[in-house]
């Protein structure tokens, strides 16, 4: 006998859930009553939390805005392009940031990787943004894999450190606009941390 469909409506309830009590908090019965629904009718699909979560996260998962982002990055020369994207990319992670905590979580306790799953879709508006920035002639012989693993421990690098900074950090940290914050990190991604003794 085919598995009934569970409704979108129960990965929205599973999601907002988790995002609003985190994941270990949270009952298979929380999730069937906010969705109207009952623990069998779910586990007809989902065996267990674990594979609830990665599937709430699929549906809820920030892939249109994330293009969108891309599609929007501005700049006539690499340095420009660069941070453009830093800024257009944190601002969707902190725009979707339960999204991307809960997607580690899901890597950590369930082997699951959405993060990676997303790749494919966006690889083809990754590849123009690369494209544009060899164009420019201004890159290194960098392979492309490295520059977006680069980029990526760059952005996943902010939004963590400002998560984990102790409280007083964090108040410190606010007196500095966020954009002083992330061209501080596109400087030592483009120009590295030493000096230049070249002239």
């Amino acid at each position: 006998m085919p598995r009934k469909k569970v409704p979108s409506d129960v990965l929205d309830a599973a999601f907002a859930l988790f995002s609003a009590q985190g994941y270990q908090q949270v009952t298979m019965k929380q999730i069937a009553a906010k969705a109207g629904s009952s623990v069998a009718e779910i586990q007809q699909q989902y065996a267990d939390k674990p594979q609830l979560l990665t599937a709430a996260l699929r549906a809820n998962a920030p892939q249109q805005q994330i293009r969108d982002a891309v599609a929007s990055i501005e700049g006539d020369n690499a340095e420009a392009i660069l941070r453009d994207a830093t800024q257009r990319m944190v601002k969707v992670v902190q725009q979707h940031l339960k999204f991307f905590e809960l997607a580690s979580l899901d890597m950590q306790l369930n082997g699951s990787n959405v993060l990676a799953s997303l790749l494919p879709s966006l690889l083809p508006d990754l590849m123009k943004l690369l494209e544009r920035l060899k164009a420019t002639d201004e890159l290194r012989p960098v392979p492309p894999p490295l520059l977006a693993r680069m980029f990526v421990a760059v952005l996943i690098g902010y939004i963590i450190t400002e998560q984990t900074m102790p409280q007083i950090v964090q108040v410190a940290m606010k007196f500095f606009p966020q954009k002083a914050w992330l061209d501080g990190m596109t400087d030592l991604l483009l120009y590295g941390v030493l000096e230049d003794h070249t002239s």
